[in-house]
């Protein structure tokens, strides 16, 4: 969605009239045989997914795309990427509810899944402007980018980049740690958690040593959109 919704402004703006019509006709059509909770779930989702497309649409209306490095694209790159998050969560929560038939979130917001929730976002937003600096910016090679990164001359962008890895470890620790909790405190097998941990540190380092690479980038952020859900999805296995 966030590589889509850069280049397709005016099919954005189309689908989010035609995604607010189909999503207003489904509520009406709710009933009782959907319980309370499920239809919470879905509206927060409805919310996402309209939030996603205006700010994609955005973004390409205002052509803060490209070489753009303003400040609005700066703010705008990464919430577009959280709300990204908060869309794939809202979605997975879903799939798991009804697929087990919870009544209740008891236990899923817990101090241990929001600590992990608000260094998931973090890292979102800070690998967005590191990205996005790799892009408008980029280094000639991993040294000198790693020079430009402390350098006061160089631009906003490329020093705010340092803050990825940094963040990003912080999130890899907990997780490893968190998942060795859910499965010490509820049973719950994570060993897929610890998997892509080390899969999407591996990428991480190997994509910064190689001075970024295009596909490299995006496999590293396919593994960070799966290691969230693979992450909301267990936490929600500890539901009462």
């Amino acid at each position: 969605l966030f590589f889509f919704t850069q280049t397709t402004a005016y099919a954005l703006l189309r689908s989010l009239v035609g995604s607010e019509m189909c999503i207003r006709d489904s509520l009406k059509s709710f009933n009782n045989s959907v319980p309370v909770l499920q239809k919470r779930v879905i509206r927060a989702l409805t919310f996402f997914v309209l939030l996603e497309a205006l700010i994609g649409a955005v973004i390409v209306i205002y052509e803060w795309v490209g070489l753009n490095s303003s400040t609005p694209r700066i703010i705008a790159v990464p919430l577009h990427l959280i709300n990204t998050f908060g869309l794939l969560g809202a979605y997975t929560l879903l799939f798991h509810l009804t697929k087990n038939s919870k009544t209740s979130l008891n236990n899923f917001f817990d101090k241990g899944f929001k600590i992990g929730l608000i260094l998931f976002l973090l890292s979102g937003a800070t690998g967005s402007i590191a990205a996005l600096a790799d892009v408008i910016f980029p280094s000639e090679s991993f040294i000198m980018g790693l020079a430009e990164d402390f350098d006061s001359n160089s631009e906003i962008l490329t020093r705010l980049r340092v803050l990825h890895p940094i963040v990003a470890s912080f999130l890899s620790i907990y997780l490893y740690s968190e998942a060795n909790r859910l499965q010490r405190e509820y049973k719950v097998i994570t060993k897929n958690i610890k998997l892509l941990v080390l899969l999407g540190v591996f990428l991480g380092v190997l994509n910064v040593v190689s001075n970024i690479i295009l596909p490299l980038s995006i496999l590293h952020l396919l593994i960070a959109d799966l290691l969230w859900v693979l992450y909301v999805y267990k936490s929600a296995e500890k539901i009462n």
